[in-house]
Order: structure tokens, then C-alpha cells, then sequence
């Protein structure tokens, strides 16, 4: 049996948005950022960048999970 020796995970991943009706358009809105293996991941908001200001105009408040 051969067994995985070396995991490479992310460091960072972005979260992306998509509107349930109309252009159907994925959206960049938040990454969880991890600096090194032994810190805690974190949620950022991207705020003010132009994926995230265009998800709102489609109906993007926030994930439940996750509040701005």
C-alpha cells in the first residue's frame, strides 16, 4: 500500500460568489489567508475592489457564515 508523504496545501484560496439569477458571472468577494502552517486561517473581504462591488450590485451581502 503506498501512502501520501508530502501534503501541499494552500496557503491562501480565494471564496467565490455567483448570483442565482441572471449573468451568471463568478466573483472574486473574500480569501482565507493562512501565513504559515502553524497559524490560524483568517477571512478577509476584499472590500473595495471591483469583483466585490459588482457582487453587491447583483445581491451579494455576505456568506451567513462569515459577516462583513
Amino acid at each position: 500500500m503506498n501512502f501520501v508523504e508530502h501534503v501541499n496545501e494552500p496557503f491562501r484560496l480565494l471564496l467565490v460568489w455567483q448570483a442565482p439569477q441572471g449573468a451568471r458571472t463568478r466573483r472574486a468577494v473574500a480569501e482565507i489567508v493562512r501565513p504559515s502552517a502553524s497559524a490560524p486561517a483568517r477571512l478577509r473581504y476584499l472590500v473595495g475592489t471591483a469583483d466585490i462591488d459588482a457582487a453587491k450590485s447583483a445581491g451579494f451581502v455576505c456568506f451567513p457564515a462569515f459577516p462583513i
